[in-house]
């Protein structure tokens, strides 16, 4: 099948961005909700999709400082594995 381009354009929002948004709507739907079992499950499941973003934040390693740190360390230790075995 055809899938016709619509020419929008994503945007990636960031860990801060999906905070934002996350209390939002967790915020909009606990005022929607009267019933205590749903406040609990809003706030309990709010908070796994915090955890989820500070997670995937840092796994992520392409850009970032940390990123950048992890894989300096990384190839200084392969190239002194390197030199060590080249010199035997």
């Amino acid at each position: 099948m055809y899938k016709a381009k619509t020419g929008i354009k994503k945007e990636r929002i960031g860990p801060v961005g999906q905070k934002i948004l996350l209390i939002l709507l967790a915020g909009a739907s606990l005022s929607l909700t009267r019933r205590p079992d749903h406040y609990f499950r809003i706030l309990k499941s709010a908070a796994k999709e915090w955890r989820k973003i500070n997670q995937r934040t840092l796994k992520k390693e392409d850009g970032t400082a940390f990123g950048e740190l992890l894989r300096l360390i990384f190839l200084n230790i392969k190239t002194k594995r390197e030199r060590h075995w080249f010199q035997k």
